[in-house]
């Protein structure tokens, strides 16, 4: 029972103790009044409750004991099968109750006990519990139902699934009585389980003819049952079988032999003869039809009832004979929309007059009543005229344009007098573009028919003569609405930018208003959001940015200020400095906004799916550039002719490094692909099908419509001035905040509940209004007759969207603020980081898989030799098992990690991977070199995947420390970060999309009234914080050895500051005031301190870099006390290029072994003949040698990348040949015996500096 009550604890000072401060005494108190046995009873439930009580007067404290409690319920009570077993038969009881939306309460005999049935509600859920006297009330999270209905019916196992299952059907048939039917909440959250259930046992079959046959008399008779749990387990069934036949319909073009062999088995659920199964047979279709509209579209599903083979089927003729009025209102014309997004009560009058006389012109052929309104147009001053203009675009589009679809052949009278009127009538006050916009979207196709050859394909969604497909007819409607309103709106409209995009794209950039709404942002701003993201420590409010004299722009992090050089990458001289020194090629550059003017955006194929620019981010993002792309569409059509012209080619921008490519193709064909994929995007983004995404769109455009004046969140210019036709970079920038604060939140905030209500208003006029109701579930089935709940069930059979990644990532970009609000969450979701989790959790065996290639091959094999051979050829070759097994293991988790991440790696550092290294696929049949971290050529690939991953690691888990509450996020802070040498699995994150949705499915999602998913994001977001809760990973990646090459690391002081020796009256100096190995130990301290900055910071510039006394470097840059050379000497005579030989001469007073560090690999002890070849030649190498080999020792042989039994005459004449140390590598060659081997490094220094004979 110890794990279970430690959990118990944990969570109550994780929700309760911690965050409400409670005092010691609180938390002793609820530990003692638990009981002594096993925890998983009513008696803790009970001490859970009591605290509760006494702690409920607190700010908070009734929200704090609910997390505790749902915690305690489902992650120590229903934690999974062997914990359920083990629960109190009483508390499963509550347990069961508390699923069933009934609190509990405490009971003065009876300890704890359910709630009556009387505080069961349909419209108010209940709290979990009720407490004492005072009333009070835990609540319930509206998540919490269902997560338990699912721990209980779908984990439990043997007897308690038995126990729970009997209880749980008892509450049904309790609640249905309650209530007098069976369409209750609860009973819609089992057959939620059901459904989950019966795809599982379902989904394997591979036939529609697998199908199981059922009847809707078998099993709505069992409504009379004992129980209604088995008529809600075939419901489920039911209703999987009727959404993948919804699937087989959706399909262009429809699989006919699949279709039959579907209605063969769901055809019997869709009909009957009994009256009193009419009315839940008719909820059934409707549950059908809501599956195809809620894929495709109010209009694809009157097309397809309206079509073979639907048309045909049994169950659809037979509604038909049954003279459903609604059902056939619907069906009615399908071949256009039937929903109108300009009429009802928020038509504008301008709208109803131009609607008027293009009515009286459709019935008398007379273009009188066209004329009288233009003349009056003309009447009313410029803003009003225009008002009039887009009035009449708008009857023009929704009147004679979508008719213009239905005609093939001869046009009507009317149209050719319409189409003359337009094309002539001098007394309409519009310019050539305004006419060509009118005649266009009246359905007059000779614009388009007239336009250049070349062109005209690419203009074609503008014309709907002769038929078109209904989602064309849509984003038709739509261009056309998006070109009325740009023609009425004002200068202080936000629409004034694209209006002069559309219709006076000539005049749109003039001096510095050469701004476009959407673009991208500065490089520079994204640089620094990323860095600050992963938790850089980059101080705000200092310059961080700098260009070489060449223009050549750099970034320096932390302080901002230079600390190191480097050769620029454009004219190779020397940036960056030295200890805040500027070199003088290093010039501060300015932190003005260099966002690119124009138009910059590449090819529709290459534009980025997820976009974000400034503040504003997915579906709100890509809504901007829609409206851009809608603009321009508009606009080329506006200007459509022969020679058709190019009217965007100033706005490109021809930057070298930009990747827009208009200006060399056709503009209607560029422009055209964007606005289509922005289309498509926006409708995958928002989870919604295309015929919704059009109402949304309308309804952004009847609001920003409606608004004479678009005031900026804070404001630039006084009331009088307020333009937004042409944009400067702080007015484009404000343009996109408005549109963001004041639209397109508050749109998408709850777009599905928008477009449902006007799907309603627009389709109310229209004869199917009540039906369409109904298809969307526009009314709340609480408020329905209990009689009328009991007959057609419409709750059981509400549409219910399926639970899916990309419904979860629509919803939280829905959210209003969800970056504030959901940080982590955000953070988890965003690409490329969440397709890379899988491979954060094999960071253990990429690691492991670098310790076993240095250890086996470092310092043993050349670059040629790894080129040669093949990884699958050395793994085979292992005799080793044990080894084998290691080897295996570590190579299986590198090969998954390269395969999932690699694709999403295009830099190390400053270099950019090739093309070729990019597209490489890692397998047995790949050359080992590309399994060796290395700094150069096939080593940069696993060395950029393994620092590339880490990095990863490191952002998210720094990211969980940032948005955690203050005190763990200290905490988090001063945890220090784990060595990769040391890494174990518990300290990587082991997370993918499967384990996401599984949480997600089962403990965050519910269904509201008309089957509304919902999500709780806050549940989410402290799971993701617990399960990324891990250390950052430090690297600690062993340097690899190549055989034949050079052991000399750049690092080394010498390469930085060339160093020389100190004369002898200074040494004797030194001794006489550092007399004790104290003195000495500290100075030691600080010389190495020195060393280490220096070689970190890289090459000092000029060659008199070393004469800096070591005391003034220390007190300007390390920030320490002179005083921390505890000599006058010292602080005197040492300079930088003394550093080596004041460090020798201090580990001499100090008497330090230079071999105390060594690895046991390099201390064995060698034959008694090789001592005996040693001792022969000792005295024929120079007084040097020993240093070198005491260096060598202290820098290289720490760690064991060093093969044991190379010759040490190779190596240590590679590392004297380094050192320039030409007498000692002359010697090393000609003397030291080659049976000499590296395990014997110690032993032949110790012998070498003894003087034993």
């Amino acid at each position: 029972d110890t794990e279970p009550r430690i959990e118990t604890l944990a969570f109550m000072l994780e929700y309760v103790a911690m965050p409400l401060n409670l005092p010691l005494e609180a938390v002793k108190t609820f530990a003692d009044e638990l009981p002594e046995d096993k925890i998983r009873q009513s008696s803790t439930l009970r001490a859970i409750l009591e605290m509760a009580n006494r702690i409920g007067d607190l700010g908070g404290a009734l929200q704090a004991c609910s997390a505790f409690l749902e915690s305690w319920v489902l992650d120590v009570c229903l934690r999974d099968a062997e914990a359920i077993a083990d629960l109190e038969e009483e508390c499963l009881r509550l347990t069961c109750s508390m699923a069933a939306g009934l609190p509990v309460v405490i009971h003065r005999t009876l300890g704890v006990a359910a709630g009556s049935m009387s505080e069961w509600s349909e419209h108010q859920e209940c709290g979990i519990a009720t407490l004492g006297s005072k009333s009070r009330t835990i609540p319930r999270s509206e998540c919490l139902n269902l997560a338990l209905l699912r721990k209980l019916v779908a984990i439990a196992e043997g007897d308690a699934k038995r126990k729970a299952t009997a209880r749980i059907e008892g509450l049904l048939k309790s609640i249905a009585e309650h209530e007098k039917h069976n369409d209750t909440t609860f009973a819609t959250r089992y057959t939620v389980l059901c459904e989950e259930a019966a795809a599982r046992e379902l989904s394997r079959l591979k036939h529609p003819s697998d199908w199981p046959s059922m009847s809707l008399e078998a099993v709505f008779s069992r409504a009379s049952d004992d129980t209604p749990a088995r008529m809600l387990e075939d419901i489920g069934k039911i209703r999987w079988m009727l959404t993948q036949y919804s699937a087989i319909l959706c399909k262009e073009p429809c699989d006919l032999a699949m279709h039959d062999a579907a209605v063969a088995k769901v055809g019997p659920l869709l009909e009957t003869d009994d009256a009193k199964l009419a009315p839940v047979c008719r909820s059934v279709r409707l549950y059908l039809l809501k599956c195809v509209e809620r894929a495709r579209g109010l209009s694809f599903l009157r097309t397809l009832l309206a079509e073979r083979p639907l048309t045909d089927t049994p169950w659809v003729m037979k509604w038909r004979s049954l003279h459903d009025i609604d059902f056939e209102k619907f069906i009615g014309a399908a071949l256009v929309p039937k929903w109108s997004p300009f009429s009802g009560d928020d038509a504008t009058t301008e709208y109803t007059e131009a609607k008027n006389a293009v009515y009286d012109m459709m019935v008398s052929t007379a273009t009188d009543k066209l004329d009288k309104f233009a003349r009056d147009c003309q009447a009313h001053d410029e803003p009003q005229q225009r008002r009039y203009i887009a009035g009449l675009l708008l009857a023009l589009c929704q009147e004679t344009g979508i008719m213009a679809a239905l005609e093939d052949g001869d046009k009507p009278p009317w149209r050719v007098a319409l189409n003359q009127w337009l094309a002539t009538s001098k007394e309409l006050p519009v310019n050539d573009k305004e006419r060509m916009l009118l005649r266009i979207f009246a359905g007059d196709d000779a614009p388009i028919k007239a336009t250049e050859e070349a062109h005209r394909e690419h203009l074609m969604p503008f014309k709907v003569f002769g038929g078109k497909g209904m989602y064309d007819l849509l984003r038709w409607r739509f261009l056309g609405h998006l070109a009325a309103v740009l023609m009425a709106a004002p200068a202080s409209s936000l629409l004034a930018t694209l209006r002069k995009m559309m219709l006076e794209p000539d005049t749109f950039m003039y001096g510095e208003n050469t701004y476009l709404p959407s673009m991208d942002e500065d490089i520079r701003n994204w640089v620094m959001k990323a860095l600050l993201e992963q938790g850089e420590n980059i101080w705000k409010f200092k310059s961080h940015w700098y260009k070489c004299s060449c223009g050549y722009t750099f970034f320096i992090g932390e302080c901002g200020r230079p600390m190191e050089t480097t050769e620029c990458p454009g004219c190779q001289l020397p940036i960056g400095g030295r200890d805040h020194n500027k070199t003088e090629h290093t010039k501060e550059d300015d932190e003005k906004d260099r966002s690119p003017q124009g138009y910059v955006l590449p090819p529709a194929g290459k534009d980025e799916k997820h976009l974000s620019f400034r503040e504003v981010q997915g579906s709100l993002a890509r809504a901007i550039r829609l409206l851009l792309h809608g603009s321009m569409f508009c606009g080329l059509a506006a200007h459509s002719g022969d020679p058709m012209p190019r009217i965007f080619d100033h706005l490109v921008n021809r930057r070298d490094d930009a990747l827009c490519t208009m200006h060399q193709e056709f503009e209607s064909k560029y422009i055209g692909d964007h606005f289509s994929n922005d289309w498509s995007v926006m409708t995958e983004s928002l989870s919604t099908n295309e015929e919704d995404l059009a109402v949304g769109l309308h309804i952004l455009l009847k609001k920003m419509g409606s608004e004479i004046r678009d005031d900026p969140k804070s404001p630039v210019v006084s009331d009088t001035d307020l333009n937004w036709e042409n944009l400067n970079l702080e007015m484009r920038n404000k343009w996109e905040e408005t549109i963001k604060t004041k639209y397109l939140k508050k749109l998408f905030r709850d777009f599905d509940t928008q477009v449902t209500e006007k799907h309603r208003k627009w389709g109310e006029l229209s004869e199917d209004g009540k039906f369409v109701a109904e298809l969307r579930e526009a009314s709340d089935v609480r408020d329905f007759p209990k009689d009328l709940r009991k007959e057609k069930m419409p709750q059981l059979w509400a549409y219910r969207m399926p639970v899916t990644l990309e419904t979860l990532h629509a919803r939280v970009a829905s959210q209003s603020g969800e970056h504030y609000s959901f940080p982590f969450l955000c953070t988890v979701l965003q690409r490329p980081l969440f397709q890379v989790l899988p491979a954060l959790g094999l960071l253990c065996g990429i690691f492991e898989w670098h310790s076993l290639v240095i250890n086996r091959f470092s310092g043993r094999i050349s670059r040629s030799q790894a080129g040669q051979m093949k990884v699958g050829e050395f793994l085979d070759g292992i005799q080793n098992p044990t080894e084998k097994t290691l080897w295996l293991r570590a190579y299986t988790q590198f090969e998954q990690a390269w395969n999932i991440a690699w694709p999403h790696i295009e830099r190390h550092e400053c270099l950019e991977i090739p093309q070729h290294f990019r597209r490489l696929v890692i397998n047995r049949e790949s050359p080992l070199l590309f399994f060796i971290a290395d700094p150069e050529n096939e080593g940069i690939c696993p060395l950029a995947l393994t620092q590339w991953l880490t990095e990863r690691h490191n952002e998210l888990v720094t990211s969980q420390a940032r948005s955690n509450d203050p005190v763990e996020r200290e905490a988090a802070q001063r945890r220090p970060g784990q060595s990769s040498r040391l890494l174990g699995q518990h300290d990587v994150v082991k997370y993918d999309e499967q384990a996401l949705m599984h949480f997600v499915r089962s403990r965050c999602v519910t269904y509201g009234v008309g089957g509304r998913l919902n999500f709780d994001f806050k549940q989410l977001e402290q799971q993701l914080r617990r399960e990324f809760d891990r250390p950052s990973i430090t690297i600690e990646l062993r340097g690899f050895q190549w055989l034949g090459e050079n052991l000399a690391q750049a690092s080394e002081l010498k390469a930085v500051i060339r160093q020389k020796d100190l004369q002898p009256d200074v040494i004797a100096r030194l001794r006489a005031e550092l007399n004790s190995p104290s003195l000495a130990h500290r100075c030691l301290t600080m010389v190495q301190m020195a060393t280490s900055f220096i070689q970190k910071s890289g090459s000092f510039s000029g060659e008199h870099a070393g004469e800096t006394k070591l005391c003034e470097y220390i007190t300007s840059v390390l920030a320490e006390s002179a005083d921390s050379i505890p000599s006058a000497t010292a602080r005197s005579e040492i300079h930088l290029w003394h550093l080596s030989a004041f460090e020798k001469v201090l580990k001499q007073i100090i008497k330090q072994d230079p071999m105390d560090s060594v690895d046991p690999k390099y201390r064995v002890e060698p034959s008694s003949e090789i001592v005996d070849q040693l001792k022969a030649v000792r005295h024929l190498f120079p007084s040097s040698l020993l240093g070198h080999i005491a260096n060598f020792a202290e820098a290289q042989l720490k760690q064991t990348y060093l093969g044991e039994d190379v010759a040490v005459v190779d190596t240590l004449k590679a590392a004297l040949d380094a050192a320039e140390d030409a007498e000692a590598a002359v010697a090393v060659e000609a003397h030291l015996p080659r049976t000499l081997l590296m395990k014997h490094w110690v032993a032949m220094f110790r012998v070498l500096s003894s003087t034993e004979e």
